[in-house]
């Protein structure tokens, strides 16, 4: 027998059908996300204070970043909301060395244009620190994320005055800040105290790089931009995801499903191929029984067959053993809005390598913003949902395995500890375990819920990362769980662009 989802399974993808939102994008010609804005510079406590920071007066909003390099002191905020009258509010949070991870951190300031050389001053509650600015200057924000063997974000604020701050959030969540030195006209170092180095050039972004103290190294790219409105002349939209699994007998094939979002419709071609022993064919279905199906969610939270292909052809087989066999197929469909599953159906008695593909034709009015894998872990064997982006300019995304928070749906035997890991162009560039310990936690919760993504328990075990996502091929991949009868979910969520 075939693997079907059952209807309390199917709950989960009911939840998903959602609307489009607004996409904040950037030109693909910009190498640095920067933002201009008055940056007042000073120190907690006394003039003579160890503990420097910056507040960033930007268009939109603002930041803070504080440190003391000699207590491991660092706080942080990148949610500051200023009124006309020059006060703010900040929340964030802050570490030192003496503290298990990081603490809230909420202030309240206001800008001073009387005598005593303090042009900023600002409490922080429930602490006895005081901020105090004594000078300010044009300055440039400039937001990096780490790609490669970590993950991570690093901020930079430098001032015309010559000051120039900037603070790493690892993802082992933790902070360091410190002072950045100048290289040159464009290209800054920061070293933190711990012996972490990174270096970037705002006019050369092919020698941003990283190096962390434990070995791991890798690439600063851009973040997404600080602009709020969106550009139409630059538009990147999900265009193929595909899944890749190999199987064992008695453990069902993945289920791939994708959401269209819009209006109209576009034409969609699903493609398969699969890897077979011929010593199997003996004893298991015929291999006529191989086919593609395509099912939709109806409007009772039941999958209605929409279409079977033709039984899969034979394939030649490039390399490989003699007992390799190889079969594919490939059904073509035009689709409207709508949540999506598609299957191959026969493989129940046979081990098989097995890839899926999905390629849409994404309209001005109609695109692919959600797609995901439900699989039952077998021997231990790696899955994987590949997504590609076409187009140009930056996106926001967010990448997830699911386990234990698929129990909310009733979904029975989930996985207790699931991962991710993120690849592009082949390099392993994201990973995460225990979602509920991310440095950005609140962003992610925040992003979730405006993406459409189901809510997961912050205490979970549940894996996740959000990416800026630009042009390209990607792979999300989780090894299985030991335990056949376990399930996952991996899914990636994307924005889509507003209707042209």
């Amino acid at each position: 027998m075939d693997f079907r989802l059952s209807n309390a399974r199917k709950t989960v993808y009911s939840r998903l059908i959602w609307a489009g939102f607004g996409l904040v994008v950037v030109g693909g010609d910009i190498a640095v996300a920067e933002e201009v804005g008055e940056a007042f510079w000073g120190s907690f406590g006394e003039r003579s204070g160890r503990v420097e920071g910056v507040f960033m007066k930007t268009p939109n909003a603002g930041m803070f970043i504080g440190f003391d390099e000699e207590s491991e002191i660092a706080a942080f905020s990148s949610d500051v909301d200023w009124d006309p009258e020059g006060q703010f509010v900040l929340q964030g949070f802050s570490t030192s060395a003496e503290s298990n991870g990081m603490t809230p951190t909420t202030g309240i300031g206001r800008t001073l244009t009387t005598g005593e050389g303090v042009i900023l001053e600002s409490s922080f509650e429930d602490s006895d620190l005081r901020f105090e600015a004594f000078s300010k200057s044009e300055a440039t924000l400039v937001h990096l994320r780490l790609e490669g063997e970590t993950q991570g974000e690093l901020f930079a604020i430098t001032g015309t005055d010559g000051q120039s701050f900037a603070l790493f959030l690892g993802d082992g969540g933790f902070v360091h800040g410190g002072e950045l030195e100048a290289l040159g006209a464009a290209r800054y170092l920061f070293e933190t105290k711990h012996g972490d180095r990174f270096e970037f050039d705002l006019d050369q972004p092919s020698r941003n790089s990283y190096f962390l103290k434990d070995g791991r190294r890798g690439q600063l790219h851009a973040s997404e931009s600080v602009l709020d409105e969106a550009s139409e002349s630059s538009r990147i939209r999900l265009t193929e995801v595909r899944s890749s699994f190999a199987k064992t007998k008695e453990v069902g094939a993945d289920a791939l499903h994708f959401i269209l979002s819009g209006e109209g419709e576009t034409e969609v071609d699903l493609m398969t191929s699969i890897l077979l022993d011929v010593r199997d064919l003996g004893v298991s279905a015929s291999v006529n029984e191989l086919r593609i199906e395509l099912f939709e969610l109806d409007e009772n939270d039941d999958w209605d067959r929409l279409f079977s292909s033709l039984p899969l052809a034979r394939l030649k087989v490039a390399d490989g053993s003699e007992f390799d066999v190889a079969y594919g197929g490939v059904l073509s469909a035009t689709l409207g809005e709508g949540t999506y599953l598609v299957q191959v159906m026969g493989l129940w008695e046979m081990d098989a390598f097995v890839e899926t593909r999905v390629g849409v034709e994404p309209q001005d009015s109609l695109e692919v913003v959600n797609a995901s894998i439900l699989y039952q872990c077998g021997d231990g064997g790696e899955h994987r949902l590949g997504f590609e982006f076409s187009g140009e300019g930056v996106a926001k995304a967010l990448i997830r395995n699911v386990g234990p928070s698929l129990r909310e749906y009733d979904v029975e035997n989930c996985t207790v500890d699931p991962s991710i890991a993120v690849y592009r162009a082949g390099l392993k560039s994201w990973k995460n375990e225990d979602w509920g310990t991310n440095f950005a936690l609140n962003e992610m919760i925040g992003q979730a819920e405006e993406l459409g993504a189901f809510p997961l328990d912050v205490e979970s075990k549940d894996a996740a990362v959000s990416l800026s996502i630009s042009e390209g091929a990607y792979e999300a991949s989780a090894r299985g769980s030991l335990e056949s009868s376990s399930f996952e979910m991996i899914e990636v969520y994307c924005e889509i662009g507003p209707s042209q």
